[in-house]
């Protein structure tokens, strides 16, 4: 919303510097458009996001994030991207496995994208799984030099993007699902310059 509130700012500035051209019309309209698609996506995401509330059950986390490992392993290595992952302790959750996945999976390609705008070559994404009293903790940290103190305040909200052509809705989607799908908590910070996104959840049995 913001973006678009600000891409029809700068059309009014332009009109009344009238420095407007057949080629930034073309221009605005492209932008334009894409910002409505925006917006299309983030309703659809929406609804299905609400829409999804059924297929509950307890599943084994260190299971499923191996599954999205084994997934990724390849495509990754083709990016010069390494996964690693430290299972101390393990824990099972209750939830929608799918929300789960997508949201492993979104911190993931959110650190992949990281290091294709960084250029980083000896790149590492680090998972680690563990249990604090009766807290499971999932960390995931990639060495892509981390992130800004000023862009962790906005990382989780809608339209935050630092891609040209991103939707912003990854990260904050991400957050939601935690939150409010899982009653659980995300945090971000940089440690020793690596971005660490750290998920903590309520658990009542280990493994």
């Amino acid at each position: 919303m913001e973006a678009t509130s600000l891409l029809i700012e700068d059309l009014a500035m332009e009109f009344d510097y009238q420095a407007l051209s057949k080629e930034y019309i073309d221009d605005f309209t492209k932008k334009g458009i894409n910002k409505v698609q925006f917006l299309s996506e983030t309703m659809d995401n929406f609804l299905n996001f609400y829409k999804s509330n059924s297929n509950e059950n307890r599943f084994d986390v260190n299971e499923v994030i191996k599954e999205i490992v084994i997934f990724l392993t390849m495509p990754f290595k083709e990016l010069g991207i390494d996964i690693e992952i430290n299972i101390k302790n393990n824990f099972f959750i209750f939830g929608i496995e799918n929300e789960f996945q997508q949201v492993i999976f979104n911190i993931i390609n959110n650190a992949k994208d990281a290091f294709s705008d960084k250029k980083i070559y000896d790149a590492k994404i680090y998972l680690e799984i563990d249990t604090q009293e009766e807290k499971g903790i999932i960390k995931i940290m990639d060495n892509a030099g981390g992130i800004q103190a000023q862009k962790i305040e906005t990382i989780f909200d809608l339209d935050y993007t630092t891609k040209t052509d991103g939707n912003g809705i990854g990260l904050y989607l991400v957050k939601k699902i935690i939150t409010e799908r899982f009653n659980s908590t995300i945090e971000v910070n940089t440690v020793d310059d690596k971005a660490c996104f750290t998920l903590i959840f309520d658990i009542k049995e280990r493994i």
